[in-house]
């Protein structure tokens, strides 16, 4: 089942990050693989951007593809297409969307990658 992922600013403006399907993702209009995904790394954003968000971190991850192509993801407005991003109890306080945590368990089962 293909599935669309992006960010949602405004609660209303989506712009699209890249699909998943069974055979991988689709990013700028390519194809890639699961073995495709070389690295699947998390971050904190920056220490100014921390300063200024009056010290809340701005969680992430970057997923790097085989051809040096890099996919970034704010944890925040991650969601599936046509949802608003959704936060569970541990989201509320890290500031990580369901959808940001259910991609990056897809991708460490798929890849084999841990995040």
């Amino acid at each position: 089942m293909t599935e669309k992922y992006g960010h949602q600013h405004l609660g209303f403006l989506f712009r699209e990050l890249f699909e998943t399907d069974n055979e991988g993702i689709t990013y700028k209009g390519k194809k890639y693989e699961w073995k495709d995904i070389v690295e699947i790394s998390r971050g904190f954003g920056s220490l100014i951007q921390t300063i200024f968000m009056y010290g809340r971190r701005q969680e992430g991850a970057t997923i790097a593809l085989k051809d040096g192509q890099k996919i970034r993801i704010n944890a925040r407005v991650f969601t599936k297409a046509g949802e608003t991003p959704k936060f569970g109890t541990s989201g509320f306080v890290t500031g990580e969307s369901t959808a940001f945590s259910e991609v990056l368990d897809l991708l460490s089962r798929k890849t084999g990658i841990s995040t």
